[in-house]
């Protein structure tokens, strides 16, 4: 969600491609506990545009095991008060993405 978030946002702020996100910008995060060491990751390039990839494939995913349910229940004959509603993982990661749009605004 995290590397979707990052290259969503630097494409809506600045106008980017995709692939010009992720080799314009280093993602960093650090790792660590209280009183430990800490260690900073960064990825970009390659690494964070697979990463962008698979977030993306976990769209399809969910997006594409919906319109399976609803084909399903068409060919029986069935109906899903449901259908229109947003999927979760979808919905849930275009509402933060919005929320940290409209941080600056």
């Amino acid at each position: 969600m995290q590397v979707w978030l990052f290259v969503q946002e630097l494409m809506a702020r600045n106008g980017w491609s995709a692939n010009r996100a992720c080799l314009s910008c280093d993602l960093t995060w650090i790792v660590g506990g209280r009183g430990g060491s800490k260690l900073d990751y960064k990825i970009r390039g390659q690494t964070l545009r697979s990463l962008y990839q698979r977030a993306n494939r976990v769209l399809k995913i969910e997006r594409e095991g919906q319109e399976e349910f609803l084909r399903a229940l068409q060919r029986v004959g069935g109906t899903s008060l449901r259908a229109a509603d947003p999927l979760p993982i979808a919905a849930a990661w275009n509402a933060e993405l919005q929320r940290r749009l409209a941080l600056d605004s």
